[in-house]
């Protein structure tokens, strides 16, 4: 081999690491730039959905703003055919909204139940006149005695709001008197006193309220319970035309009574939305009356949770107003585009155009969202469509998503696999051809050994200067012994290559082992001029396998030529033979300098000698033990080795046996 191939050999793997490195580089480079594609795209198809999402819901809630006003107009036309007043079949065809009609001394509200309390100056009022003798009697003379006499004739008025005064003032003043059934008795009646109110308090709010406050006292739970309720139940049902003031006093009361009741009850809401949103409307209406207001418009009214959507027109001297839930305007509009939202990944928000929340369905999950503006006038409303978490990632995303990495993952693999492969092959191959190198110069000098000791010896035979007789004998006996050798050396080289092309013909024949391995250990010590039990046979009994016997003498050979090449100055050779579970067992063992644990597997590969061949320059092929490992593979046999580094190899070969003795 060349220098320079030596040299190019050399350099191999580093680039292959090189064209490595490039390759991973690129691939990772591809890979990145694809999933970026990939999820820029996955960016554009979510912004588009948003987006339209986005138009369509802004397009329903015009459409349903466009349909509350169309049914404004409808009942402004309805309320000029009905004389000024709400037709009585609004609440079949409302929908989810409250009608209300509003001038300077009226207020009417469809249906009348969704008022809870009205603005200043549309409360019930009554007058104080026919009290105020009873009155004076009760708290200026301090004679309620006097008083209830005077009371109890003025029940005979025709007057109901009149009665239920004197029905008021009796049981309280019944209760200072000690005549608490009398009292209870006239608070019983005033309850049944529906529509009527004492001094802007309706009549029955009035007599529930006395009755808890003398069940209270009295300590009977069940009673006070049982009023409460009552209370409770008018002040959830509204319809009264009360001051807010009115309302709040009555509520808060009911609330702090329900805290000491078992089971507790739902405390009443001190806001009602739909009578802010009326207070609304009546400040507009100031306002228009004073040339300062709008005669139409849209507004938000109220805060988060309880918004409502207010949108009013002028109904000639009057304002006919439509209340609507803005949660239930936004969730109807919403109902519809549902496959289109929430379903679909998509959360919404509207604002009031500063900023403000008004209300809004699912969270941001990323930066993907769009806005649409709806501008009605005094009011605009900012539509906010987004991708929420239940967009990310989509199933078909995954898969495609995970398709391309598994694509690169198994394109990087493939890339891995087969530079590692080749590097292999190649690396493999320039070991051989190192191996074969070294074999070629190995051979030369093993050739080179005998063949300088034949020309020398023919040479000094040839010239005719040797006359002693034993000498000329000894000097033939070193040419045939030499000339052996160089022949043993050359048909094993040939036999090798045959045994390789399974072209090595094979003659089995029965042999008796411990007998044949006796025999080749004398000529194999007269050979290499061994002193006597230099190699010792234990062997107890005839152990007959079947083999060719040029083969295996080939192979024994072999194991003590290695035994003594590796030993010390005087070799230490024990040949074992035995059985061992219906298998004839051969040990070679040496007390040499044993064979490295890295390098066991590896002397039986051709070519390949051991570190130990490097440490002590033994001469050799490195073909001896692989041409034993293919003897015996040829014919149903192993071998193997065994033996601490520094102490000496054992090699065992396995055969089977012909008989069993």
């Amino acid at each position: 081999m060349t220098e320079r191939k030596k040299r190019l050999l050399e350099h191999l793997p580093a680039a292959f690491k090189l064209v490595l490195s490039v390759l991973l580089l690129s691939l990772g480079i591809l890979g990145w730039l694809l999933l970026q594609q990939d999820d820029r795209l996955q960016q554009e198809r979510y912004q588009e959905r948003v987006g339209l999402a986005a138009d369509r819901l802004t397009q329903a809630l015009e459409r349903r703003v466009i349909s509350i006003r169309g049914r404004l107009e409808k009942m402004t036309v309805d309320l000029v055919q009905s004389t000024d007043e709400l037709p009585a079949d609004l609440n079949a065809h409302r929908g989810p909204w409250v009608a209300i009609h509003l001038s300077h001394d009226r207020l009417e509200a469809q249906p009348p139940e969704s008022l809870h309390y009205v603005p200043p100056g549309y409360e019930h009022k009554t007058s104080r006149a026919p009290w105020a003798e009873a009155d004076r009697l009760e708290f200026a003379d301090r004679d309620p005695a006097g008083a209830q006499l005077l009371l109890e004739t003025m029940l005979s008025s025709a007057n109901a709001d009149e009665r239920a005064g004197t029905l008021a003032r009796l049981g309280r003043i019944r209760q200072r008197l000690g005549d608490i059934p009398g009292s209870l008795a006239a608070y019983a009646e005033l309850a049944k006193m529906t529509g009527h109110y004492v001094e802007a308090v309706p009549a029955t709010w009035l007599a529930h309220y006395a009755r808890c406050a003398l069940w209270e006292n009295e300590q009977d739970s069940a009673m006070f319970a049982n009023e409460l309720v009552k209370l409770m139940g008018l002040l959830r049902k509204g319809g009264y035309p009360v001051s807010r003031a009115t309302y709040t006093f009555y509520a808060r009361a009911s609330n702090e009574w329900s805290k000491s009741i078992s089971p507790l009850a739902e405390p009443l809401p001190l806001d009602w939305p739909v009578s802010d949103a009326l207070s609304a409307l009546s400040f507009s209406y100031s306002e228009w009356q004073n040339g300062l207001g709008e005669p139409s418009g849209f507004s938000i009214i109220g805060d988060a949770p309880k918004r409502q959507a207010l949108l009013w027109r002028t109904v000639q001297s009057s304002f006919l107003g439509i209340v609507v839930p803005l949660e239930k305007l936004a969730g109807e509009t919403v109902s519809e585009l549902r496959e289109a939202l929430s379903d679909n990944g998509i959360g919404w928000q509207i604002n009031d155009g500063t900023g403000s929340e008004l209300i809004s369905g699912g969270g941001p999950a990323s930066g993907v969202q769009t806005s649409q503006t709806l501008d009605f006038g005094n009011t605009t409303l900012v539509v906010n469509a987004y991708q929420t978490q239940a967009m990310l990632p989509q199933p078909v995303d995954q898969m495609r998503r995970q398709l391309l990495l598994w694509g690169l993952f198994l394109a990087l693999i493939m890339v891995i696999a087969g530079t590692y492969f080749l590097a292999r092959t190649l690396r493999r191959e320039a070991e051989i051809a190192a191996l074969q190198v070294e074999f070629v110069s190995a051979v030369s000098h093993e050739f080179r050994t005998p063949l300088t000791s034949i020309r020398q010896l023919t040479e000094l035979l040839g010239s005719g200067r040797i006359r002693d007789a034993e000498k000329v004998s000894e000097y033939y006996r070193v040419l045939d012994r030499e000339s052996a050798r160089l022949q043993r050396m050359v048909e094993d080289l040939l036999d090798f290559g045959r045994m390789e092309a399974n072209a090595k013909p094979y003659r089995p024949e029965r042999l008796d082992l411990p007998q044949l391995m006796q025999e080749v250990i004398a000529e194999f010590s007269t050979e290499r001029r061994l002193a006597s039990g230099a190699i010792r046979l234990q062997s107890v009994e005839p152990i007959a396998v079947t083999i060719d016997r040029e083969s295996l003498v080939r192979a024994l050979w072999n194991l003590l030529d290695n035994a003594v090449k590796y030993s010390a100055i005087e070799p230490d050779i024990t040949v074992r033979i035995f059985r061992s579970g219906g298998l004839a067992k051969l040990e070679v063992s040496d007390r040499g300098v044993g064979i490295e644990e890295a390098d066991r597997e590896r002397i039986f590969e051709k070519f390949v000698r051991g570190t130990a061949a490097a440490r002590t320059r033994a001469r050799g092929t490195g073909l001896g033990l692989a041409m034993v490992r293919q003897i015996l593979a040829d014919q149903g046999g192993t071998i193997e080795v065994s033996g601490a580094n520094g102490t000496g190899a054992t090699f065992t070969i396995t055969l089977n046996m012909t008989e069993k003795s």
